[in-house]
């Protein structure tokens, strides 16, 4: 208190015996500077407050990290799959894994490839990557229909959760979110596409407060009878007596269905976006939920609690996971220049497969190379002497070329016959 001075103190307190009395001070010139300078200390305080905010969100993260590291010397978490089983037989044991309870999914990853000699690290990824893709594109185990199981349906960057009884009854959200944290924990592959919608959701957010497109609609019939009344909202002079009497009582037709009033000039935009809220979350809370549990039980959950803004992290876009040909090229170690024409020419081959195959095979060949469609440093490139077909060390990160190919399209078409064979291990075709 007695470094405190100037015309803060307004009143002073005199008395005994239970009595107080309270005279006024005379304030100084130093009255406005005090005013000031206690403003200044509540602006501190506040920048205080948000710093103590910030270091306990980077605690987490740091102890995110530690839980990792902490794991290290625990027993490996130990999954086989058995490449001689058909597809429905791999997915099965897929399936049954990440459906197991109670399991510590921060462990050290171990995979093996019964009936497969490979081993190590590639292996890992190479699961990883399969159960992701399977998470994204669909299990060919049989629900009733003749589409398998997709978990996720929609347009690219606007998928939302499938919503099918028959999933949710048998956890497969919980599953589908503990594959995900699983894959996330280890550096694994992402799953891209899903609507920023669903993001918000999984990232602490509300359905309420969600930004939702018309393209995360998946029912087509109700995409297009509210599209015309999305399109009015969307203008700044857009207005009612731009749609046609079909398309309004097709919206007023929905919005009964969906228990709300029918379409007026002031309730517009009210009425959309309650549609949209329904169209979109009116069937998928509950998957969401199982999601969100399925995270949490990976300490993802965890992290975006902290760090929303870390979401598209666990869930980046279609664009931000793109394989680009410059960045494989510069992650690429390839053979000394010294080592004769033959290197040499193949490297070039290999420099033209890499710069004009499409997307999807660009994936393949980096699946194939080092397990997983990520991109890696030091991807290493072994022109041996050899008449077989390429081949990969995954664990190594190493890609060995036969030399015998003498024109870029016996070489392309070689190529392309082995990158097939990823899903089935690492067997030679």
């Amino acid at each position: 208190m007695r470094g405190l001075c100037g015309g803060w103190l307004l009143k002073k307190a005199a008395g005994g015996s239970g009595k107080r009395k309270i005279t006024s001070l005379p304030q100084g010139t130093q009255g406005l500077n005090s005013r000031t300078e206690l403003k200044e200390c509540r602006t501190e305080l506040k920048v205080c407050r948000t710093e103590l905010k910030e270091c306990r969100t980077d605690l987490k993260e740091w102890m995110m990290v530690a839980l990792l590291v902490s794991k290290e010397d625990e027993r490996n978490l130990k999954v086989k799959l058995d490449t001689a089983e058909d597809e429905l037989d791999r997915e099965g044991q897929i399936i049954n894994f990440y459906k197991t309870p109670n399991i510590d999914w921060a462990r050290p990853f171990h995979a093996k490839l019964q009936g497969d000699v490979a081993i190590g690290d590639g292996v890992a990824r190479h699961f990883l990557s399969l159960v992701i893709h399977k998470l994204k594109h669909g299990f060919a185990i049989d629900v009733g229909n003749s589409c398998g199981a997709m978990l996720f349906e929609g347009q690219s960057d606007h998928l939302v959760p499938s919503t099918s009884n028959i999933f949710m009854q048998n956890d497969m959200f919980i599953m589908a979110g503990r594959m995900i944290g699983h894959a996330f924990l280890h550096s694994g592959p992402r799953l891209t596409g899903l609507s920023p919608a669903v993001l918000h959701v999984l990232a602490g957010g509300t359905p309420q407060t969600a930004t939702i497109a018309l393209e995360d609609i998946n029912d087509i019939d109700v995409r297009e009878t509210i599209g015309p009344l999305y399109e009015v909202c969307e203008s700044n002079n857009g207005n009612l007596t731009t749609l046609s009497v079909e398309q309004r009582d097709a919206i007023n037709k929905l919005a009964v269905e969906m228990d709300y009033s029918i379409l007026k000039e002031t309730n517009r935009c009210w009425l959309l976006h309650n549609l949209l809220q329904d169209a979109v979350f009116g069937r998928i809370k509950e998957q969401l939920k199982q999601i969100k549990q399925g995270l949490k039980e990976t300490y993802v959950l965890d992290l975006l609690e902290a760090r929303p803004d870390a979401i598209t992290q666990v869930f980046p876009s279609e664009a931000e996971a793109t394989c680009s040909p410059e960045v494989v090229l510069d992650f690429i170690q390839w053979p000394q220049e010294d080592d004769g024409q033959e290197p040499k020419k193949i490297k070039e081959f290999l420099m033209q497969f890499i710069s004009t195959v499409s997307q999807d095979k660009l994936k393949q060949l980096v699946n194939f190379w080092v397990g997983w469609e990520i991109p890696m440093t030091q991807m290493k490139v072994e022109v041996v002497d050899s008449n077989n077909y390429p081949r990969a060390s995954t664990c190594f990160r190493t890609l060995h070329l036969p030399s015998h190919y003498q024109t870029y399209d016996d070489f392309r078409q070689s190529l392309e016959m082995c990158l097939g064979t990823s899903e089935f291990g690492f067997g030679l075709i």
